[in-house]
């Protein structure tokens, strides 16, 4: 029966043959564009800084005053002779050099700790190492070794600038050319890129307040079965709760795509082609989920004909094997996922989640892989199969993994031994898909699964 059955590799090989994705973009702002994918290539629209600014924290002079030496700056008057700037300010033009804050001491006794500029009443200039000194921030690197204090220049005479020790005091020093954190018409973004939280002040930085974006696909999700009831209705004999409708929501909406679910539908034909109908307008991919195996009620698979090309009909991965694809001739797309919950998770996980990068062009960031070791042979049918799992970490950090209800657990960190009862499901905190092309997975050889908790 698996010889008729195609891998996934060929049903996704068919599906890309068949759909192409119609993408389509959207302007968003700049505070909903976190990990969305940007449509166009992102420039900056401005010189940042847009004049020169300040390097550092400090004043702003003329160096000319300081060309000969520190003066007697005690008379000194802030607007008159220096300004202050902040790290990134813009200052006056009258001036072109910035002198670190440490450096600046106030004349009044009485200064207030923290007031260390005044707006009156003389300042001392006192170069010294360290910071603000040679090699320090913004500033060109002087001569002297780094940390050791100058000494303390009279006033009126010239700083001793090329003494072991001093400071280099140079015209231009601590000031930020224009352009020189961004330049106007610099990439910040290639197209294609996912936005995350750092490139946000890059473009906003950018001059940008809102982006353009790739539109998220919608994706319809149609739960199918008689036997299905909401969430929280009473239960009774012959009845399901539809748990896979809130499943598909989440897993679609952490893929990146929109998700559309609809009302159960019944077994019937008529409804569940009024649905699919439905669907298909507003939707650029249609989940159907259940009725897609042999049972009397099981019809979605002549529904797909009717509506399109059939791609395939069965595929060797379990749970889910009864898994169908169909194009429609306006180049919708038509998936039908079988029922049971896992199956619907495995359909997601391996075939909407590539189907979504195929959109974008780029990859979901969906899901946690961690590298570990298997605690006991793990299963190798012919198919992909989805396998449950527990991962532990022993006593040396190893993470080792064992199948929920599988062979063995561990003994002792890391050892196999006879397992008495199946891994309660609240535990299982991992998934394996397996390959049934590569070898068998055995006891403390390494896998990538994936964390689901």
């Amino acid at each position: 029966m698996l010889d008729n059955h195609i891998s996934k590799q060929e049903a996704m090989r068919r599906i890309r043959q068949a759909w192409q994705p119609r993408r389509r973009t959207e302007t968003v702002g700049i505070d909903q564009a976190a990990g969305r994918v940007i449509a166009a290539d992102a420039t900056a629209g401005y010189d940042i800084p847009v004049v020169r600014a300040a390097g550092m924290d400090g004043i702003c002079v003329n160096f000319d005053l300081l060309e000969n030496g520190i003066p007697d700056t005690t008379a000194w008057t802030r607007g008159r002779e220096y300004e202050r700037a902040d790290t990134g300010d813009d200052f006056d033009d009258r001036f072109d050099t910035v002198l670190p804050i440490e450096w600046i001491e106030p004349v009044a006794p009485d200064a207030k700790a923290g007031d260390r500029v005044l707006l009156s009443g003389g300042i001392r200039i006192t170069p010294k190492a360290g910071r603000g000194g040679p090699g320090g921030p913004g500033r060109p690197a002087g001569s002297g070794k780094p940390g050791q204090p100058a000494a303390q220049d009279k006033p009126g005479q010239p700083a001793a600038q090329d003494k072991p020790g001093q400071p280099k005091l140079e015209r231009g020093m601590n000031v930020r050319p224009a352009g020189s954190l961004i330049k106007r018409g610099a990439l910040l973004l290639r197209a294609g890129m996912r936005i995350t939280a750092l490139d946000i002040p890059a473009l906003v930085t950018g001059g940008f307040n809102e982006v353009e974006v790739i539109a998220k696909p919608v994706i319809s999700f149609i739960p199918t079965g008689s036997e299905l009831i909401p969430a929280g209705q009473p239960l009774h004999r012959g009845q399901n709760y539809d748990a896979n409708s809130h499943l598909a929501r989440v897993m679609l909406e952490e893929m990146g795509a929109c998700a559309k679910v609809f009302p159960i539908v019944k077994d019937k034909k008529a409804e569940l082609s009024q649905a699919l109908e439905e669907a298909l307008i507003v939707s650029d991919i249609v989940i159907i989920n259940g009725g897609s195996s042999k049972g009397d009620e099981d019809f979605n698979t002549e529904l797909l004909e009717g509506r399109g090309r059939l791609l395939f009909h069965w595929i060797k991965a379990a749970p889910g094997r009864p898994m169908a694809a169909a194009v429609t001739e306006d180049g919708k797309l038509i998936l039908n996922i079988a029922g049971p919950t896992l199956a619907a998770y495995y359909g997601i996980a391996w075939c909407v989640r590539q189907l979504l990068e195929d959109w974008y062009g780029a990859p979901v960031l969906w899901g946690r892989e961690t590298l570990v070791l298997a605690g006991a042979d793990l299963p190798s049918p012919p198919l992909s199969l989805l396998l449950k799992l527990k991962v532990t970490e022993a006593e040396d950090g190893t993470l080792i993994a064992l199948p929920a209800g599988g062979p063995g657990r561990p003994a002792g960190p890391g050892g196999p031994g006879p397992q008495k009862e199946p891994i309660p499901q609240c535990d299982v905190n991992a998934v394996y898909f397996t390959d049934p092309e590569g070898p068998a997975v055995r006891a403390g050889e390494s896998l990538r699964v994936l964390m689901v908790r």
